[in-house]
C-alpha cells in the first residue's frame, strides 16, 4: 500500500529557529500512519476498539530543514507485513521536492480486550501488502 499526504506547514510548527520543529515532522509522519490506517480500513472501529493497530516503535532521520510558509509531501508505504505487525515507511518532501526527512512506524496487531498482540488477519494482510 501506497499513500501521498499532502500537509501544510502551519505557523505554530516552527522552533525558536525559524524552522520546522522535529516534533511538528513526527505530527506529520502521524498524520500520514493514520491515512495508511484508514485506506486498510483499520479505523473503522477506533471509538472503542476490540481490536487493532498499535504503535510499537517509531523513528525519524532529520535531513534537511522545513520552513513556513510552505506545504509538504509526505510519501508512505507499507513495506513490511509480519505475523503480528506491519511497518510502514515514510519519505517527507519538501515544496522543491527534496527530501527533508525519512521516518519508519512499526505497529502492532492487538487485542484490546485480551491486552496482548494477535496474528494479522489475511483479508488485512492483503489490504497492507496490496
Amino acid at each position: 500500500m501506497r499513500l501521498v499526504t499532502e500537509i501544510q506547514i502551519d505557523w505554530n510548527d516552527l522552533d525558536a529557529f525559524g524552522h520546522v520543529n522535529n516534533l511538528a515532522i513526527l505530527r506529520y509522519v502521524q498524520t500520514s500512519r493514520v491515512h495508511v490506517c484508514e485506506e486498510a480500513n483499520l479505523m473503522a472501529g477506533s471509538n472503542r476498539p476490540d481490536c487493532g493497530p498499535i504503535l510499537a516503535a517509531t523513528g525519524c532521520r532529520y535531513l534537511r530543514p522545513l520552513y513556513y510558509p510552505g506545504v509538504i509531501r509526505v510519501e508512505s508505504h507499507v513495506s513490511e507485513v509480519k505475523h503480528t505487525s506491519f511497518l510502514i515507511q515514510h519519505t517527507i518532501f519538501d515544496e522543491a521536492g527534496n527530501i527533508a526527512a525519512t521516518a519508519e512506524d512499526v505497529l502492532v496487531y492487538f487485542d484490546y480486550l485480551q491486552d496482548v498482540k494477535i496474528p494479522i488477519p489475511d483479508a488485512l494482510r492483503a489490504r497492507l501488502s496490496a
